[in-house]
């Protein structure tokens, strides 16, 4: 193809190109419309995929098998679009129209403090929650050691995921607590496994590759009302938080905390991904509630 056609493909789809670089920044949903399009696209080649896997295994139910990969492909677009309005309805109440925070390594340490959100090396969290397939236990362990994430020293955390005793996910993540005791989040490798077979790294990004960049995991003053990007890797990882609520007070199996906080989780990715989070002061999340669910992760046991 192309440059000029190349160009007109593009114009077909943004016309508000044609205004004044300027006047196009402006544009709360050029970003949104791009991942939108190339959703739409991915699903249709999902589609086509699917039909070619049909028509290639002769003993099938050709009908049943091709009307289930149209079923497919309507629920994916479906997908697309609500992605969308979700990206429109975040950018709202963020504000924002361009996401670069500026990251200077001499104000970031591997050493994280934070009251809501301490790493201490050599601690573990458990957390265990009901789900309709079993029993998904979680322990997430602050690792010795540092890794450098673009120039960033960060301290490794770990979580490990399994339901009933079977690992269904291997996670290292990175964070760093700015000078201003703020922490932040500079990627993770998110290892899915089906089978006792790696799966997918869907959800891995790391700052600096392929232009993701860093996000806060915790402030260090919480004021109700304020929200923030935890990750920003396109169409990758886009979570975003917002304080619900401060002072509260939570009892989980390890015991009753106190001065707690509580954060909403969303993220456009998945709509329907939607989590309340509760921090308690020197041990980090000690509660998450599903509202999609209603499932319930609690703190169980805290290992030194």
């Amino acid at each position: 193809m192309t440059n000029s056609r190349l160009f007109s493909l593009i114009l077909a789809v943004f016309p508000s190109l044609l205004m004044s670089a300027a006047a196009y920044a402006q544009s709360d949903q050029a970003v949104a419309k791009a991942i939108r399009q190339a959703a739409r696209l991915e699903v249709q080649a999902d589609f086509w995929m699917n039909v070619a896997t049909t028509l290639s295994n002769p003993g099938g139910n050709l009908r049943e098998q091709l009307s289930e990969a149209w079923d497919e492909r309507n629920a994916g677009l479906i997908m697309a679009d609500r992605q969308f309005q979700s990206r429109l309805l975040y950018e709202q109440r963020l504000d924002e129209k361009f996401y670069r925070p500026k990251i200077v390594a001499s104000q970031f340490s591997a050493l994280v403090d934070n009251p809501y959100l301490p790493q201490v090396p050599g601690r573990t969290l458990v957390y265990e929650r009901q789900m309709q397939d079993g029993v998904e236990r979680i322990e997430i362990s602050a690792l010795h050691g540092s890794v450098m994430v673009n120039g960033i020293e960060c301290q490794p955390v770990r979580e490990y995921e399994t339901i009933d005793g079977v690992l269904v996910e291997d996670t290292q993540n990175w964070m760093a607590q700015h000078v201003s005791g703020d922490v932040w989040y500079f990627g993770e490798v998110a290892q899915a496994f089906e089978g006792g077979f790696l799966e997918s790294l869907d959800g891995s990004w790391r700052y600096g590759c392929d232009d993701a960049q860093p996000g806060l995991l915790m402030l260090r003053e919480n004021f109700i009302g304020e929200a923030y990007r935890q990750e920003y890797a396109l169409n990758v990882a886009e979570d975003i938080a917002e304080i619900l609520a401060t002072g509260i007070t939570v009892t989980t199996p390890v015991g009753t905390f106190h001065d707690c906080i509580k954060v909403l989780e969303v993220t456009p990715i998945d709509p329907d991904d939607v989590v309340q989070k509760i921090y308690a002061p020197g041990v980090g999340m000690v509660l998450e509630v599903d509202l999609t669910t209603g499932e319930r992760s609690e703190l169980i046991e805290i290992r030194n």
